[in-house]
């Protein structure tokens, strides 16, 4: 049975919105977890046959570009409910059209061999697995919300740590941030290495 989207009430919605506006620190991450699984039941049911990894950072997509800019949502148009299911609609096609486009050549998650600072760097010699391997779609099936909003980024080959570090709804200004958030990419890439057999 598909699961049904439990949206949060549009008061809960716009206040969030006007916080994430404002520039409360802790919005953005209010706003991911209160958005990221009604998102993606929306998307299960309206677009069942797209593999659930493409949903699932379809609703990345949409989570980072509401979170890096709140004001592109004008309350006098729409619900920002709908605002959203349109905007994950729109991300999710664009992320099928250029998977389209990517199918046919060479696609690996050539960062997982990227050495990790702290740990042990000594990775089993695997071969770089396709973004279609059973063993890394499940993987990234079960991300968080805050491990998809990395994934996403890393994938898109993001490195500066303030677009991270807004995304995932961390206050810039910390002294530890870039600690954090390269625990959190530490962790996405440690993931997907013991997908596919390897070792951190």
């Amino acid at each position: 049975m598909l699961p049904t989207p439990q949206w949060p009430s549009e008061d809960e919605g716009r206040r969030l919105h006007t916080e994430m506006v404002r520039g409360i620190s802790t919005a953005p991450r209010d706003f991911a977890d209160t958005y990221f699984q009604p998102l993606c039941n929306h998307l299960a049911i309206a677009f069942a046959r797209v593999a659930e990894d493409i949903r699932a950072s379809a609703v990345s997509e949409t989570i980072m570009n509401v979170i890096e800019r709140p004001q592109q949502y004008d309350p006098t148009r729409m619900s920002f409910n709908k605002f959203l299911r349109m905007s994950v609609e729109g991300d999710l096609r664009n992320l099928c059209a250029r998977d389209a486009r990517r199918r046919g050549r060479e696609s690996s998650l050539e960062f997982v061999d990227e050495p990790i600072a702290g740990g042990n760097n000594c990775v089993e010699p695997v071969e770089a697995p396709s973004l279609d391997d059973p063993r890394v779609v499940d993987e990234i099936a079960s991300f968080g919300p805050h491990e998809h909003v990395t994934y996403t980024l890393i994938l898109a080959g993001e490195r500066h740590t303030d677009v991270y570090a807004r995304a995932l709804g961390l206050d810039v200004t910390r002294a530890d941030v870039a600690a954090v958030v390269k625990r959190i990419k530490d962790t996405v890439k440690v993931r997907l290495r013991r997908a596919v057999g390897g070792r951190s």
